[in-house]
């Protein structure tokens, strides 16, 4: 039963458009009600604990790195590139 109320709520969420981070959240914080074991304390504790994390700092500086190239034109050099060589 608990592998159909995730499945089901997932696509559910998904299909009304939420995103994926969000459905995974409500879908989750939907199991451990319906298993009995919610407590809204420790699933702050938990997300903030998973956000705690090191090798997450990359996205956020990848991120960065990007706009700072395209602010610095490299994306032209890329296009320059593509033409000249038929890409």
């Amino acid at each position: 039963m608990s592998l159909a109320v995730f499945t089901v709520s997932l696509c559910l969420f998904m299909i009304f458009g939420m995103p994926v981070a969000f459905a995974l959240l409500l879908t989750g914080m939907l199991m451990l009600y319906q298993l009995g074991s919610f407590d809204s304390a420790a699933v702050a504790q938990y997300m903030l604990e998973g956000a705690n994390s090191y090798s997450l700092l990359a996205v956020p500086f990848f991120m960065l790195a990007g706009e700072l190239m395209n602010a610095g034109g490299i994306n032209q050099l890329t296009g320059q590139h593509e033409k000249r060589h038929g890409k």
